[in-house]
């Protein structure tokens, strides 16, 4: 979004008294990136650049479970394979014994974030404003679906609050 952002100041700089708006702003003690990042929130970008955010969320989601899950294998593997190491080396192997619970602890952290933070709202995600055709056809809508384009209102309380 930071291109987005770069954009939106370049086209208020143009304008004399969106400029002159912006500085008096930051003269109040606001900061510029939040008031920017406010007012793209709620005048949005293209649908074309919140179907690619949805789908970069979705993926940093993904990577962070599969990260999650490569720390608790790798601990299953260290508890499972240390006796068979230690066997085939012929000395005790000093990886501290608190080593594979740390990981554990570390996955079942990562994986608390995301299902409290992105897990379940990114699946419940539906683009536009309009329920799918299955309504025509006579099937219930999607109701449980959250609507991206939804929330501008929102923004909008909070801009006012922010600059108000």
């Amino acid at each position: 979004m930071n291109s987005n952002l770069d954009q939106m100041r370049r086209q208020i700089e143009a304008d004399d008294r969106a400029s002159q708006a912006l500085r008096d702003l930051h003269k109040q003690g606001l900061d510029i990136e939040s008031v920017l990042n406010g007012l793209f929130l709620f005048c949005g970008g293209s649908a074309e650049e919140a179907r690619e955010g949805l789908a970069t969320a979705k993926e940093s989601r993904d990577r962070f479970i599969n990260c999650a899950d490569r720390a608790e294998q790798l601990a299953n593997e260290m508890e499972r394979n240390r006796p068979e190491r230690e066997a085939l080396l012929g000395y005790q192997c000093h990886t501290p014994d608190d080593l594979p619970a740390l990981l554990r602890a570390e996955a079942d952290w990562i994986r608390r974030i995301v299902r409290a933070k992105v897990g379940p709202y990114l699946d419940d995600v539906r683009m536009g404003g309009k329920t799918k055709r299955a309504k025509k056809a006579g099937e219930a809508p999607l109701v449980s679906k959250v609507n991206i384009t939804a929330g501008r209102d929102q923004h909008l309380v909070y801009l006012a609050y922010l600059v108000g």
